[in-house]
């Protein structure tokens, strides 16, 4: 038979077979050599059997979601969960939406697959926009299964530098920030949080150039060393 061990033990392995309504225990008792390759697995074949097939007595238990939080650290997100019984968990994906109803993913964290013991885990959100952010974690499981984190939300400041300007706005060429210290770093994001345009202030005005630039919805940011601020920004 072919490697099992990950998914049982030699005790627990049955021969099993279709009767043409359910799957019977064929083994009665363990019978498994192992559960490596080239181990054997036996049982008595019964009247009525279409099929035969290796099985378990033992399911393993689901995951266990013992805690799951967000929190700000400036301009950026924070997620943090703790599980435990990671018998057959695969990896986490993490979503999050703006409107609690459309979710994509942002992020993958695989699963450390410890049984016995809690597991904690984090992630950083870099470059969220302005305004509410709901996050969750689809849970999947190695056989393709998954299950959903109840969900958690954030809320992020339009800017925190109110003499910092952005014109014109809407734009279609150029756009102007204005009021911003020298050296700071200015980026143009897509609402996913995709960086499309990266430059560094050398006075306390700089021009983004837009000629390459999709008609849309974008946010610029501009960090100064001290902190982040952000700005809705619509190109024609």
């Amino acid at each position: 038979m072919p490697d099992i061990g990950a998914y049982s033990t030699g005790a627990n392995l049955r021969l099993v077979g279709w009767n043409g309504s359910s799957w019977v225990d064929l083994s009665g008792a363990p019978t498994a050599t192992g559960t490596g390759e080239n181990s054997t697995l036996s049982g008595i074949m019964i009247a009525g059997i279409s099929a035969i097939g290796i099985g378990s007595i033992a399911y393993p238990l689901p995951l266990k979601l013992i805690d799951f939080s967000v929190r700000r650290d400036g301009q950026k997100g924070l997620l943090s969960w703790v599980t435990a019984s990671e018998d057959n968990t695969d990896y986490f994906v993490v979503e999050e939406s703006t409107n609690a109803q459309h979710f994509h993913s942002i992020g993958r964290v695989e699963a450390y697959a410890n049984i016995d013991l809690e597991n904690h885990y984090s992630f950083a959100h870099e470059q969220p926009a302005a305004g509410v952010h709901y996050y969750r974690l689809r849970i999947v499981d190695k056989d393709n299964s998954a299950e959903y984190s109840p969900v958690r939300t954030l809320t992020f400041s339009e800017n925190i530098n109110t003499n910092m300007t952005l014109f014109p706005n809407p734009a279609m060429s150029i756009a102007i920030v204005r009021g911003i210290k020298e050296g700071s770093v200015i980026c143009i994001l897509t609402m996913n949080g995709t960086k499309i345009v990266e430059l560094r202030a050398i006075t306390n005005t700089a021009t983004l150039s837009l000629k390459n630039v999709a008609g849309g919805t974008y946010i610029v940011e501009v960090y100064d060393g001290s902190g982040t601020t952000r700005f809705k920004l619509i190109k024609h």
